[in-house]
């Protein structure tokens, strides 16, 4: 297994970050709203889930699901302040391609997520050209955050989305995050396995 500090990227930092916004963000705030229930408006960015990935294995992270498509390997890492985090990339690239996190808490509220977001959006402000934030849309999950960037690298620029949400229930925040050559992020694999994120079960 290669090193994460190896490969850590700027999505990987963001979502580190993140994960330890849940204290001071989830105590005496309102109930969460059901699944579908947002505050964005028209302009909100909408994430299409996809139901399966063909020859994909299912990985299942704290209730959250991600298909893993053949091709690609997985690292778990524990992060300090209680998320789980796996990396998906292809073996022999110095880059992974997506990054999933979840962290489990009480009560996670839509301000919660706002909160979280906030901190990755200042995170990768640093690095990304370009970057954009916006309300974000996603069937199965509540109220969503989504930003996105490119990254100037000497080997080539990344186009970077990364997409903050939260469970139904309340109960995990989930940061998802995928990358792919300037241009090609939408139509890659990486943002294929981005939108194949689910609560599982």
């Amino acid at each position: 297994m290669r090193s994460m500090r190896k490969r850590m990227t700027v999505g990987v930092v963001a979502m580190v970050a993140l994960t330890g916004m849940l204290t001071g963000c989830t105590s005496d705030s309102p109930e969460p709203a059901p699944s579908g229930e947002t505050t964005a408006g028209a302009d909100a960015e909408v994430i299409e889930p996809v139901d399966s990935i063909d020859g994909a294995t299912t990985t299942e992270v704290l209730g959250i699901s991600i298909d893993v498509p053949d091709g690609f390997e997985v690292e778990e890492q524990e992060i300090e302040s209680g998320g789980t985090q796996l990396v998906l990339s292809r073996p022999g690239e110095d880059r992974a391609e997506v990054y999933l996190t979840v962290t489990e808490q009480d009560n996670v509220t839509d301000d919660a997520v706002e909160a979280a977001s906030a901190v990755s959006a200042a995170s990768l402000g640093t690095s990304l050209e370009d970057m954009t934030t916006t309300p974000g849309t996603w069937e199965g999950f509540g109220p969503a955050v989504v930003i996105r960037g490119t990254l100037p690298l000497d080997t080539g620029n990344r186009d970077i989305i990364s997409v903050t949400t939260r469970d139904p229930d309340g109960t995990r925040l989930v940061a998802v995050a995928a990358e792919a050559p300037e241009g090609e992020l939408d139509g890659s694999v990486g943002y294929e396995i981005l939108r194949s994120v689910k609560v599982a079960g």
